[in-house]
């Protein structure tokens, strides 16, 4: 049920991820994935205050700028990773977004 397990899923196995301590994310696609002639791509995050919330986000923005999420595939990696935030009551009291967008790489 967390957003890597999900995100590898999503690429059947094809890339890896892996989270670390204080907000570190790392994400390795193979060249066969990536088609950046003949080269593999590695993503690395760190968030700031070292929460969860921003990762997955963020994550999807970086994999849709350089080609690798589109469609339905992109849509299901936006639905995983934008959750509403939520009060100690269960109230939804508002969202994590991307304010930052990427051009082609």
């Amino acid at each position: 049920g967390r957003f890597t397990t999900d995100l590898m899923r999503a690429y059947g196995g094809a890339l890896v991820a892996k989270e670390g301590y204080e907000g570190v994310y790392a994400v390795g696609i193979p060249a066969a994935l990536a088609r950046r002639g003949g080269r593999a791509v590695g993503i690395a995050l760190k968030v700031a205050d070292g929460a969860e919330r921003g990762r997955d986000p963020v994550t999807v923005e970086v994999l849709r700028a350089l080609g690798l999420a589109k469609g339905a595939r992109l849509a299901h990696l936006r639905k995983l990773a934008f959750r509403p935030v939520v009060n100690a009551h269960g109230d939804v009291v508002g969202d994590v977004r991307v304010v930052f967008s990427m051009g082609p790489v």
